[in-house]
């Protein structure tokens, strides 16, 4: 009888332990439970390019106007649209616990451009070679992934500087000017296009640079030819333009009120760059003109291009621009996201 008495003793000790042990348990999960998301759909960039594969084995990162979270957990703040000096230790510690090399990132439509690039330039920091936006398609609420063949990020270039991504060979300017009229007729298909047509006179040798950028409520596509020396300007002729001639004798000499369209034509310098300027809306129309302009260039084969943006330029405006230049079904391209 005894014995009896204590093994149920015994049970029932056993049984309140397991018990207490769970409770334990649970409440340990509840510390480290995962965050609900920080971004809703309608919270996404647009884009036209969405089926590249979902990444695998990836770092989750979700920035929000005002919050980053890393694989579920929050880790930090943003003031002022930038990233506080302990959210910054903290991403870095985040992503390197363990490292991997693809982040599946997404960013609040409204985050500024200037943050979105400090926070590529701490994944790529970070090892993080590959990064698959979360985006959404420009109608409804599916949402996929815009995936980056390669990216960097560098200091602000200026136009004739040639452009080195990782990833991508370096193209010629011929490249593009064999193609202008084409980039041209497809550029003419917008209604907020200020398209730049080939003139008569082109610059020849060198490289090409393919920009993308973003101000306020405007984007560009823009081709520059860079590695080469300047064409030189074009000689005029004195005696076939006495006026020209007179108000070049003096420097203070007064010019012409009328000049000829046709001599401004003919002494232009051959042409060293296409800029090709839409309202940003253009970005995420069906179709878009801006993907039949890298359409000849970039559609079979990668591109390496420059992307920039005014610090404040909503980062959705840039996403929806990479989308709409290289959509689905074109080859993901190597990017140089360069600070403002």
């Amino acid at each position: 009888m005894k014995q009896t008495r204590n093994a149920a003793y015994g049970m029932a000790s056993l049984v309140l332990t397991g018990l207490v042990l769970s409770c334990a348990d649970e409440a340990d999960k509840g510390d480290t439970a995962a965050a609900p998301p920080l971004l809703g759909v309608f919270e996404l960039p647009i884009s036209l390019r969405t089926t590249d594969p979902a990444p695998s084995e990836a770092h989750d990162v979700q920035v929000s106007p005002t919050k980053v979270q890393v694989n579920g957990q929050l880790i930090g703040e943003l003031s002022g649209g930038k990233l506080a000096g302990d959210t910054r230790s903290k991403l870095t510690q985040a992503l390197s616990s363990p490292a991997r090399r693809q982040v599946a990132l997404q960013v609040h439509s409204q985050v500024p451009y200037a943050t979105a690039v400090e926070l590529l330039a701490l994944l790529r920091e970070a090892g993080a070679e590959t990064v698959s936006m979360k985006v959404r398609k420009p109608s409804g609420t599916e949402t996929g992934f815009l995936t980056l063949g390669s990216y960097r990020v560098g200091p602000k270039s200026a136009p004739e500087d040639d452009l080195e991504v990782a990833g991508a060979q370096a193209r010629s300017w011929s490249e593009f000017t064999g193609v202008w009229e084409q980039v041209y007729e497809a550029c003419g298909g917008s209604d907020s296009g200020n398209c730049a047509y080939k003139p008569e006179k082109v610059a020849e040798g060198g490289q090409l640079k393919l920009e993308l950028y973003a101000a306020g409520q405007g984007v560009n596509v823009n081709f520059y030819r860079t590695g080469a020396p300047p064409p030189a300007e074009p000689k005029s002729d004195p005696k076939a333009d006495p006026k020209a001639a007179q108000g070049r004798a003096g420097k203070g000499a007064a010019k012409s009120e009328h000049t000829d369209p046709a001599a401004e034509i003919e002494n232009a310098p051959p042409a060293t760059q296409a800029l090709f300027q839409f309202r940003a809306k253009e970005a995420v129309k069906v179709p878009s003109a801006v993907s039949g302009i890298t359409a000849p260039l970039c559609g079979k084969s990668v591109c390496g291009v420059a992307v920039r943006a005014e610090a404040a330029t909503m980062s959705a405006r840039i996403v929806s621009l990479l989308g709409a230049a290289f959509p689905d079904g074109t080859v993901a391209p190597a990017v140089r996201f360069e600070r403002p």
